[in-house]
């Protein structure tokens, strides 16, 4: 099993990732989905990967060593008894979970330099970046305020 925290729909890198991981036949788990209907979308993308619900998360986050333990039990519970092998992250905090779940660490294009779009980008400007997401992301998107 690979995990992938906090997945992003409008994160190409981890959308890539996702994508090889998913036609290598890997079991992949994500987590941190907060609405049915992101499961949805992702589940149109990868039909074979298992989505992990993150409901009622803490709400203290940071990377001082306090909100680090507290996120990092959370994720534990969540995870538990799942075999996870690898931990794909675009964020710092990806160091700190790979460590704690003694996971192999693989950080990709945390500095944007590869794919320099974020999700602030998307929700600020929907149209202006709507060719770093599917078509079925942006659609359901042009209804949402955000």
């Amino acid at each position: 099993y690979v995990l992938v925290d906090e997945y992003q729909d409008t994160n190409f890198a981890q959308h890539s990732i996702v994508l090889q991981l998913t036609e290598e036949n890997q079991r992949v788990h994500l987590i941190d989905i907060k609405t049915e209907e992101r499961a949805e979308w992702i589940k149109k993308l990868y039909p074979n990967v298992e989505i992990k619900f993150a409901h009622n998360p803490p709400k203290q986050y940071g990377l001082d060593d306090e909100s680090v333990k507290i996120q990092m039990e959370y994720l534990s519970k969540i995870m538990e008894g799942e075999e996870v092998t690898h931990f794909y992250s675009s964020e710092k905090y990806g160091e700190h979970v790979a460590k704690y779940m003694n996971l192999v660490d693989r950080r990709v294009d945390n500095e944007r330099k590869t794919f320099p779009i974020r999700s602030t980008m998307i929700r600020n400007d929907l149209d202006e970046n709507k060719n770093w997401i599917e078509n079925h992301v942006y659609n359901d998107c042009k209804n949402i305020k955000f």
